[in-house]
């Protein structure tokens, strides 16, 4: 019986991993980041950010016309070298996490140098 689990597990474990893995998509603005969109509503996404070596974020903000958006990021794993979120204002920054308005204030992510940098950001417009 623990076949048949096993088994069956393993299936679905696979049928996830592919599904998963049709679904990054390639980031904005030419930097070469990928990203994982694990919410897309109206006015919340949550998306996991990946940024190979090689990679970055151009400078840039977030306008939206409706709302003002905020942007929380959580690094889940620093690039060896490069890779640096660089914003010119943020509202919270301590440790592995960055608050700010992306649509008011400018921000990058230097070029990953070696290594990679995986983010998880989550968007609110209010």
């Amino acid at each position: 019986m623990s076949f048949g689990i096993s088994a069956t597990l393993k299936y679905f474990r696979g049928r996830l991993e592919d599904s998963v893995a049709k679904r990054w998509m390639s980031g904005r603005g030419g930097g070469g980041y990928s990203k994982l969109p694990l919410i897309e509503w109206p006015f919340m996404d949550a998306y996991i950010l990946k940024y190979p070596t090689g990679s970055y974020l151009p400078s840039h903000r977030d306008p939206l016309f409706v709302a003002d958006h905020y942007r929380c990021n959580l690094v889940l794993q620093y690039a060896d070298e490069g890779g640096q979120f660089i914003c010119n204002r943020t509202i919270l920054k301590v440790g592995r996490l960055a608050i700010f308005r992306s649509d008011e204030a400018t921000h990058e992510v230097t070029k990953v140098t070696r290594g990679t940098r995986v983010v998880l950001s989550l968007g609110l417009a209010v």
